[in-house]
């Protein structure tokens, strides 16, 4: 539901006096980073922040501030570009070792198991688009 206090037009920084305070926590860095409307904002954006405060914090810090920041963009209405072509990192939902650890030795095993599926589709899509761009470039 849009807020009508936020305007497309207002910064983070401007906005984030409209929303709560643990979401203004999280808005915070990008309010000091970023000083362009709300309605500017594209997945350029989201990608740099990504690469550059993950230097500084950890993937789950990043991914809450990303997330936070898309949720007040769509709220708004805006931001549907950056929904269709933001992936979050893939480490993102990775179990720490930890946790890991604390699973049966069974579904430890199962999720060694898709992992290696996982490189494996990774590898395999990585090699069919190497062709097909081949094949493109040729025939063009």
């Amino acid at each position: 539901m849009k807020d009508p206090r936020i305007l497309d037009t207002m910064t983070i920084a401007e906005a984030s006096a409209f929303v709560e305070q643990d979401q203004q926590t999280l808005l915070q860095r990008w309010a000091e980073t970023f000083a362009v409307s709300l309605q500017d904002f594209h997945i350029g954006h989201i990608l740099t922040y990504n690469d550059d405060r993950s230097l500084e914090v950890p993937p789950d810090t990043v991914n809450k501030e990303v997330e936070t920041l898309i949720l007040l963009l769509l709220q708004q209405g805006l931001g549907e570009e950056i929904i269709k072509r933001y992936q979050p990192p893939q480490d993102a939902f990775a179990l720490s070792k930890t946790e890991l650890q604390a699973l049966p030795l069974r579904a430890r095993l199962h999720i060694e198991y898709l992992e290696r599926e996982v490189r494996e589709l990774r590898i395999t899509t990585s090699t069919q688009k190497d062709q097909i761009r081949k094949r493109n470039w040729a025939r063009s």
